[in-house]
């Protein structure tokens, strides 16, 4: 049986691993900080069923032995890219996805798109595709700085979200 400070501790990995601060991992699940940072220190007593199942999902984790192996086969800077060029006449490529967030910086034939991916594209996909963009953690907090510096400049209805 899995406990849960064995939990918190693979919730605290796969948080580096993405390049979110404790902070921003717990606005984007809803929960207190105080609570995520407990849990990742292996002090929370109990936590709710729905809570948890939502936190492992929105780090691509699974219960069976907390890992991400059924993560690592989604593509998610492709889904991305595609869920955020439905409704749009110019279709983003996950290259160019790619790119933007890496520099922070959008044509102006995008910025439609690119304003739906920080307002409307799933927290879990959004994190998928930050992980693919960069190769490891320290990169990958400089694209959620990136991320929250184009919320900024388009006005993102989720820009507090982006901003921690």
């Amino acid at each position: 049986m899995i406990r849960l400070p064995e939990i918190g501790g693979a919730v605290r990995a796969r948080r580096q691993e993405v390049g979110l601060s404790s902070q921003q991992l717990a606005a984007f699940s809803g929960m207190d900080a105080q609570t995520l940072i407990a849990l990742e220190n292996g002090t929370l007593p109990d936590m709710g069923y729905s809570q948890l199942a939502a936190l492992l999902q929105l780090l691509s984790l699974s219960f069976g032995g907390l890992s991400t192996s059924a993560r690592l086969t989604k593509r998610g800077l492709w889904m991305a890219a595609k869920n955020i060029s439905v409704s749009y006449r110019t279709e983003i490529s996950p290259d160019l996805l790619r790119g933007v967030l890496q520099t922070g910086s959008c044509s102006p034939d995008y910025t439609s798109n690119i304003g739906t991916f920080l307002d409307e594209t799933p927290l879990e996909l959004v994190i998928m595709a930050v992980e693919e963009t960069a190769d490891d953690a320290q990169a990958r907090a400089h694209i959620w700085r990136q991320i929250a510096g184009l919320a900024c400049q388009l006005g993102s209805a989720r820009s507090a979200l982006w901003g921690i």
